[in-house]
C-alpha cells in the first residue's frame, strides 16, 4: 500500500469531509529506506467525530498492518491551535512535505518558536529516560538491546534537527548530513547514531551491543546538556 493509494481509499471513505493529506518524514527527505522505514501522513478533515473515526478505522488498520504508522489526525481548527504545542513537529512538517490531496494546511501555518526549547528539551529528557527503561526491560540482552536502538532512532534523528533549529542554524535535508551540523556546533559523537542507521539499514551487524549502546547514551545526553546550557540564554 502506498501512501498515495491509501489517500485514495481516504477520499472515498471520508468525501467531501476530508480537507487535505500531507506526506511528510523521511519519505520527503530523501531518507526513507524502502521497507525499513514507514511513512508519515497527516490527515486534516472538516470534524473528527466518531462518525468520522470509524469510517477510517478499517482504512487505518490495513495501513498500520502495512508497517506504518497511524496518520496524524487534526480539524483545520485544531491544527491551527496546536501552533504553540507542537514546534518540533510541525516545523519539521514544514521543512519538508508533500499535499497528496486537498487544501494545503501548513502553507500559511505560522508555528509558534518560543516554546520550541521548552519542548525540546522535555522531549529528549523524556526520550533519554525511556531509553535506559528500555535497556532495562531488555534485560542487557544483545539483540533486544540493538532493536532498542534501532527503534529509538527516528525520536533522536527528529530531536537533533530540532536542536539544530533551537540553535539558529540551518537544518539539511538527510538525518546524516543534520548530525553533521549539530556536531560542528556542540561537542557532540555522531558515531553512534550512524552506526545504528547502518544496524537499521542491515548495512551492517550488531557489534559489540553494549559497547555501542553506551556510547549512543553518550551522544544523547551530550545533546540534552548543550540544550540545557541555553536555558538562560
Amino acid at each position: 500500500m502506498t501512501p498515495e493509494s491509501f489517500t485514495q481509499t481516504l477520499q472515498k471513505a471520508l468525501g467531501e469531509g476530508l480537507v487535505s493529506v500531507i506526506l511528510y518524514g523521511s519519505a520527503v527527505r530523501g531518507d526513507h529506506t524502502g521497507q525499513r522505514s514507514d511513512y508519515n501522513l497527516m490527515v486534516v478533515c472538516k470534524s473528527l467525530g466518531m462518525d468520522v473515526l470509524d469510517a477510517l478505522a478499517k482504512p487505518a488498520k490495513e495501513w498500520v498492518k502495512a508497517g506504518n504508522r497511524a496518520p496524524l489526525l487534526f480539524t483545520e481548527a485544531r491544527l491551527q491551535q496546536s501552533r504553540d504545542a507542537f514546534p518540533i513537529e510541525l516545523l519539521d512538517m514544514q521543512a519538508h512535505y508533500k499535499v497528496l490531496a486537498g487544501d494545503d494546511p501548513l502553507a500559511g501555518l505560522f508555528v509558534e518558536t518560543h516554546h520550541l526549547r521548552w519542548q525540546l528539551e522535555h522531549e529528549l529528557k523524556g526520550a533519554l529516560i525511556q531509553l535506559r527503561e528500555r535497556y532495562l526491560a531488555a534485560g542487557g540482552k544483545p539483540e533486544l538491546v540493538a532493536e532498542t536502538l534501532v527503534g529509538s532512532l527516528a525520536t533522536f534523528t527528529t530531536l537533533v534537527r530540532a536542536s539544530l533549529r533551537c540553535l539558529g542554524k540551518e537544518v539539511p535535508a538527510t538525518n546524516d548530513e543534520a548530525l553533521t551540523a549539530l556536531a560542528g556546533v556542540i561537542s557532540l559523537d555522531p558515531a553512534p547514531f550512524r552506526q545504528v542507521e547502518a544496524i537499521k539499514r542491515k548495512a551492517a551487524k550488531p557489534d559489540d551491543v553494549p559497547r555501542l549502546f553506551a556510547a549512543y547514551l553518550h551522544s544523547v545526553e551530550q545533546i540534552v546538556d548543550a540544550v540545557d546550557s541555553l536555558e538562560d540564554k
